[in-house]
């Protein structure tokens, strides 16, 4: 570990089934079983009181994004499968067919939190 690194908590996850190395298929069965350890690693975090910024290693980040983020009374903010045209607003043109995206979010520990990853 280095020394900059030790302050920042980190922990692996081990399941009863293998993630194998390198990419896998849209929805196939080892994509399935990535996501479904990215929840468990979420839930882990949040059960002990830890606040989740999750970025998926595709996503780069150019400026600080809590400023878009931290709400007083929003728990859980996500992106979604859609271009936003005006990189200054959040004027998105929603319809019935955008869906939100778990490659980035943000959500706070608390009871809300810990029983909408358990389910």
């Amino acid at each position: 570990v280095n020394d900059h690194m030790s302050s920042i908590p980190s922990f692996e996850l081990k399941g009863r089934k293998k993630v194998n190395e390198g990419s896998s298929l849209f929805r196939s069965a080892q994509f399935n079983l990535i996501a479904e350890r990215k929840v468990e690693g979420v839930l882990y975090a949040l059960r002990l009181g830890f606040n989740v910024l999750f970025a998926d290693t595709d996503i780069i980040l150019l400026r600080d994004p809590f400023r878009h983020l931290i709400w007083n009374n929003v728990d859980y903010v996500h992106s979604i499968n859609h271009v936003c045209d005006n990189p200054n607003a959040w004027d998105f043109q929603k319809n019935e067919y955008d869906e939100g995206n778990t490659g980035f979010y943000f959500i706070r520990s608390n009871a809300k939190a810990v029983n909408l990853y358990s389910k």
